[in-house]
């Protein structure tokens, strides 16, 4: 019966100390996550009633709002469709606006 490590034991004899080393360096490297590029972190999407609410207005004076480009909309892959605004930019205008508050 076999479990698919008999290539590995061959191969592994009949490497050179160096190739051993670099093997061993790969696999800590995986073991420590340094061989993995960390994953982009995905924005945070609001719908259109969070923005809505967060703003204190209707949910179609938000629409408004985003047809003026006033905050960045997210939309699902390959897709037209729209699934909300990110937060970063709802914050954004947020924050413009309490500057110009001031």
């Amino acid at each position: 019966m076999s479990n698919g490590f008999e290539g590995i034991y061959v191969s592994w004899d009949k490497a050179t100390p160096q190739q051993k080393l670099e093997i061993c360096r790969a696999v800590e490297d995986i073991i420590t996550g340094k061989a993995l590029p960390s994953p982009k972190p995905m924005p945070r999407v609001l719908r259109r009633s969070e923005v809505a609410s967060l703003l204190n207005m209707t949910p179609k004076s938000v629409d408004r709002l985003a047809r003026k480009g006033a905050f960045k909309r997210c939309y699902a892959p390959k897709t037209k469709k729209a699934l909300g605004f990110t937060e970063a930019s709802v914050r954004a205008l947020i924050e413009q606006n309490c500057e110009m508050a001031v």
